[in-house]
């Protein structure tokens, strides 16, 4: 995807990230000694799907803002997107590394998106370019 936002790369990595990132403490939600207050998930996901369309190619997010509230509605806006891009693929557990991981974020699953949501991350994956790879994942 094409951006006007400036971006560097990171590290070494070769990877360009926009210099400006989505930031998704608020999500959390309220509830915990550092809450912003009650937060909606679905405009949540709204507001990462308009971050993305507008260029931003990263988010901060992190187990401790809404004791692992905010983890679970990045993960599931990521998830959606990356199946809707993946017509063979029915699901995404994104970034688990143990069963524990896994058990720790199966609410994420709860999340409601609207087909407007998902007609959202469904155009924002076509805009960035992503979702031209396999049809499903490779074989392990």
């Amino acid at each position: 995807m094409t951006t006007l936002l400036p971006s560097t790369r990171l590290g070494r990595t070769g990877m360009q990230l926009t210099r400006t990132g989505f930031g998704a403490w608020a999500l959390g939600g309220d509830g915990w000694a550092f809450a912003w207050g009650n937060q909606d998930d679905a405009a949540s996901v709204a507001a990462i799907r308009h971050a993305v369309e507008s260029g931003i190619n990263w988010i901060d997010t992190a187990a401790v803002y809404g004791l692992g509230h905010s983890e679970e509605v990045v993960a599931a806006a990521v998830a959606a997107a990356w199946t809707l891009a993946f017509p063979g693929v029915t699901g995404a557990i994104v970034g688990a590394r143990s069963p524990r991981q896994v058990d720790g974020w199966l609410p994420a699953a709860s999340l409601e998106l609207k087909d407007d949501d998902l007609s959202g991350i469904a155009a924002a994956i076509r805009a960035a370019g992503a979702g031209t790879g396999p049809a499903s994942p490779s074989p392990a």
